[in-house]
Order: structure tokens, then sequence, then C-alpha cells
């Protein structure tokens, strides 16, 4: 996937045929050689739409519908995490352990959601653009994003089961790394983020990706390490030290702010995906027999 959109300008020659190597936006086939006028002999999408370049409202619209869809499903995804956790308190002061677990699987849930938003959000562009090339962000990400899964539901489980305070440490520093493997997987997110903005295009919500990615992944990787060392330390001291605490809460106030200002790029993206979404149908639906079928 580019960074930039790409138009391409001149792709066809004075009999209107498609002279350079261009990717259907619909199934990736080749369309060198084809006329303009003429369709995709794969999936019968127009040829006309997809040497456009690849801004989104040249995409297939049911792409488009997805990365759409994703985010407005993580954007829940982290009302929910916020709502989880602040809930949490409260029901531990009022139930004790048994209002720890529920407030865990809250949380827990309320990341899985996040997850499916995510799978969404990285469906392949159909035309290949994404796949192209060596490093893959989508497939980082979903990887990434399904370790810092796992690595909730193993720091759960260490919480609640009344494992030994030996075996704690080993399950905290499990727990830990897939978390920072997670964030790696929220860094690239963004990263992914960016690339879409500027295919929009949308250049202030592209700077915002960025300064939302760095930012919460500092924040949050601090937090982690902190609470990593403070689970030893509560081991071996038998209490963790306040300094340590008190470092684990500035990082996560860093972690709210940088997460408020994520819900407002998200749902500013979100918009704009659908409006795109809208917008490649009537593109779609001007170069012939309308919007292609889903796949």
């Amino acid at each position: 996937m580019s960074d930039i959109p790409i138009e391409h300008a001149g792709s066809a020659d004075a009999s209107a045929f498609v002279q350079d190597d261009i990717a259907c936006r619909k199934c990736a086939y080749n369309l060198r050689g084809l006329s303009l006028a003429g369709r995709c002999p794969e999936c019968g999408s127009p040829v006309g739409v997809s040497v456009q370049g690849n801004l989104l409202r040249y995409s297939d619209p049911a792409w488009i519908d997805a990365l759409a869809k994703g985010l407005w499903i993580t954007l829940w995804a982290i009302v929910a995490s916020l709502f989880s956790n602040l809930l949490g308190v409260g029901l531990e002061a009022t139930l004790g352990d048994r209002g720890g677990i529920l407030a865990s699987i809250l949380l827990l849930g309320a990341s899985a959601v996040g997850f499916w938003g995510a799978f969404l959000l990285t469906t392949p562009d159909p035309s290949g653009d994404d796949d192209a090339g060596g490093f893959n962000v989508r497939r980082f990400v979903r990887v990434t994003l399904l370790i810092g899964l796992g690595a909730g539901v193993i720091a759960t489980i260490g919480k609640h089961a009344g494992v030994p305070s030996q075996v704690m440490v080993g399950v905290a520093a499990i727990a830990g790394l897939g978390s920072l493997i997670g964030l790696a997987g929220e860094f690239a997110r963004y990263v992914l983020l960016e690339r879409l903005a500027l295919r929009v295009p949308a250049p202030d919500l592209a700077k915002l990706c960025r300064v939302v990615r760095w930012g919460y992944a500092i924040c949050l990787g601090v937090g982690v390490l902190i609470g990593m060392v403070a689970a030893v330390v509560a081991v071996a001291a038998g209490a963790a030290a306040a300094p340590v605490l008190c470092l684990f809460l500035v990082a996560m106030i860093g972690v709210l702010v940088f997460a408020l200002v994520a819900i407002r790029v998200q749902y500013r993206l979100a918009k704009a995906f659908g409006e795109q979404a809208r917008i490649a149908r009537s593109t779609w639906a001007g170069f012939g027999e309308g919007v292609p079928a889903s796949s």
C-alpha cells in the first residue's frame, strides 16, 4: 500500500487501452492491454475506474464499508474498556473478589470486541495494494493484537486463580511481554490508519494518527514495564514501592489522554470512510453496471 495516493495519469494510449501494469480495484487482475471502456475479465468490474488511482473513492465500496465498520466497532470497544476499568473499581470495592472477576471478564470482552474491529479494519484491499512488497502491516496488526488479547487472558487467570506468588511472577512476565507485543500491534494499526487517511485524502487526520501512535505507545509501554517491575517488587518486598506506583499512575493518565484523542481520531476517520464508501458507489455506478458484487 502506498503512503501517498498515486494517480495513474496517462495510463491509456491514444486508442484508450491501458498501457501500464495496473491491478483491478476489485480482484487485482492485471488490466494491462485492456480497453478503458471494457470490463475486467476476472470479476467484470469496469476497467475505467481502476486506472484512476488508489484513493478510497475509486476502491471497492464493500471493502471501504468493512473499514468503516471496523472503526465503529473499535470505537465502542475503547469506550467499553474505559467503562469496564472505572466500573471495576466500584465492583471490587463493593463485591470484593467476585467484583474483580466480573470486571476482568467485562474488560476481556471489550478487548475481544476491539480485536474483531481491528480484524475488519485490516481486511485486505481487493486490489492487492497492501500485499505488495515485503513487510505487511495488515497481517502484523492481526497477529500482534491477537497475542496481546491472549496476554490479557493469561493475566486475568493468573490474577484470580489464586496461583502461588512465585508462579505469579512468571505469569506477570508472560502477560507483560504479550502486552508489549500487543502494543506493537496498536502502533502498527495507527500506521495503517495513517496510510488510509492519506487515501481519503485527509492529511490532517494522518498527522493525528502519527501523534496518537507515538504518544499512546510511549505511555502504555512505560506503564506495562512499570507494572511488571511493580509485580516483581510486590512479590519480593510484600508491597509495591510508592515511587513505582506513582510512575505507573502518571503513565496511565497519559494512556487515558491519548485514548481520548484516539477516540476522536477514529470517529472522524469512521465518518470519512463511510462518506468515501458512498462516493465510491456513485463512482463505480458511473462507469457501467453499478457497484461490484461483494466477494
